[in-house]
């Protein structure tokens, strides 16, 4: 029996000298434990940014449903309705004999005009972002600007067909369609 004694204290004192790490595994242990925290930092680093995409994928939605409920449902009348309104003021620039008092009472009336849209439909995104509110102001303002500059201006005819045409009915069409086209290409950001 002592000689197996012997034998497995041999195999022990054996064993126990191979059990000394070497720089190898040192240097594989440091690079798993590397490759763990970089996956760690990865995970925290992938969760943070798409809860921030959600934030802003839920920012646009809020702002697409104010845009839809706000303007869209309650608003659009009165878009529309401008542009009825105007096209009943802009005709009487066909007639050759207007005078100065009444060319400046059209242009008060399609000012006036101008203010309701402001108040019943342009003012209502000021809730939802302030870039939409200017855009559609601006396109408002220089329609009016143009037709004060054409109504007022001694050296056009407007009253002929081919210039009230071109600098009025056309610059109506376009505004719209420019409005319309804002509004559509909206996209919350």
């Amino acid at each position: 029996m002592p000689d197996s004694l012997g034998v497995i204290r041999q195999t022990i004192e054996v064993v126990a000298p191979a059990q000394t790490t070497s720089m190898l595994d040192i240097i594989c242990t440091i690079a798993t434990v590397l490759i763990a925290l970089v996956n760690v930092g990865l995970v925290i680093y992938i969760f943070v940014k798409n809860n921030e995409n959600n934030t802003l994928h839920k920012e646009k939605s809020r702002k697409i449903k104010l845009l839809k409920t706000l303007v869209l449902d309650y608003g659009m009348d009165y878009f529309y309705e401008f542009f009825k309104n105007l096209d009943k003021e802009v005709i009487i620039l066909k007639n050759s004999n207007l005078d100065d008092p009444t060319k400046q009472t059209i242009n008060a009336n399609l000012l006036s005009l101008g203010e309701t849209l402001e108040h019943k439909f342009t003012d209502l995104f000021l809730g939802i972002d302030q870039r939409l509110y200017e855009s559609i102001k601006q396109e408002t303002d220089i329609l009016l600007d143009g037709f004060t500059e054409s109504i007022f201006n001694e050296n056009i005819n407007i009253y002929t067909e081919d210039n009230f045409n071109n600098l009025i009915t056309s610059k109506i069409v376009k505004n719209k369609t420019q409005i319309l086209k804002i509004l559509f290409s909206y996209t919350g950001e």
